[in-house]
């Protein structure tokens, strides 16, 4: 084999968690992908890196030295990677980043690995950002949302991708949330027409998820009640928590107190998206957009909601936003 950058991350990484399970969470990989990379590792440098032990792992004295010596090419890769940035050929640039969600860390992410790039960010409800990519307006778009084709029948006109560059970082299945005093709770998984009796916290009328859910329901044999509306995080929480309503929602978000997540046996996909004006936002710029996308899935969605997570790794090839190193419809790195 033949020792890259990317094992000297994975060496760095186990040892600091001390642990092969948390340095999987960490790099969005399976723990025997872990293993067998540490292992393939050791046998190319004829040392043994970790003692493993039912308390996790720890250095031996040559892994000590490995990683101290991992830390500083580490270094010195970055080094050369802003060196490149400071010097290479993007020019002064400037564009505003509408995403659905706060995606903290993405905006200091491209300022720094860009620092000619100014990134105005704005914060809005999936609608506004998906209508103004069907405005064709200008700027990087990130946005949670249904698939096109299931709102196309609906009052809400589906998205024009016309002069839009998208890419699919991942699809993800809606999960149902609701009270862990719910009945369905203990359910390992619960078919979406077993809900046709229940009440309904739903996204606010006349929005593209309402929709959806109308027309996920209907194909279901149902027309939800819904009787609570509203897309605060706060008052959802206290909704769920404290009642007998339930939801639809994405199984990657951060858990909810008093609120339990159970895997529909129908499949309602959610697509978590980003595009793009060419015009507008350089290639280079869009791929590391997407690149810190999926690495910022990888890293919290195992610690978020493993039993999700485990199903996502289990069919890497489903998912190659999140897995394959050229994902399809990606600019080229």
């Amino acid at each position: 084999m033949k020792l890259e950058v990317e094992h000297l991350r994975w060496i760095v990484t186990v040892a600091e968690a001390r642990s092969i399970t948390l340095a999987a969470a960490r790099l969005g990989v399976a723990q025997s992908a872990v293993s067998s990379r540490i292992q393939r590792v050791e046998r190319h440098l004829g040392v043994r890196l970790f003692e493993r032990s039912n308390r996790g792992v720890s250095l031996t004295r040559a892994g000590e030295e490995v990683v101290s010596a991992s830390r500083l090419a580490l270094v010195a890769v970055r080094t050369v990677e802003q060196t490149a940035a400071h010097h290479g050929a993007l020019p002064p640039w400037e564009f505003t980043l509408r995403s659905s969600s706060a995606v903290e860390g993405l905006v200091e992410h491209l300022r720094e690995r860009f620092p000619n790039l100014r990134v105005n960010h704005e914060v809005h409800d999936s609608d506004h950002v998906l209508d103004a990519l069907s405005r064709n307006e200008p700027g990087l778009h990130q946005v949670l949302a249904p698939p096109a084709s299931a709102v196309v029948n609906s009052q809400t006109s589906p998205v024009s991708r016309t002069e839009m560059v998208t890419a699919t970082v991942v699809e993800e299945p809606c999960w149902v949330h609701l009270s862990e005093a719910h009945p369905l709770a203990r359910r390992p998984a619960i078919a979406l027409a077993d809900l046709a009796d229940q009440v309904w916290l739903g996204p606010p009328d006349r929005t593209r998820r309402h929709d959806y859910l109308l027309a996920v329901c209907a194909r279901a044999g149902f027309v939800p009640s819904i009787v609570h509306t509203g897309a605060d995080r706060a008052a959802a929480v206290k909704l769920l928590a404290a009642s007998t309503a339930i939801t639809l929602d994405s199984p990657s978000k951060a858990p909810l107190p008093g609120v339990a997540r159970i895997p529909l046996t129908d499949h309602v996909p959610l697509r978590l998206l980003l595009s793009w004006r060419p015009d507008t936002v350089p290639q280079r710029v869009a791929r590391a957009a997407l690149e810190w996308t999926r690495l910022s899935y990888r890293r919290t969605t195992p610690l978020r909601n493993p039993a999700y997570w485990e199903q996502l790794v289990a069919e890497p090839g489903l998912h190659q936003g999140l897995f394959a190193d050229e994902p399809a419809g990606w600019p080229c790195a």
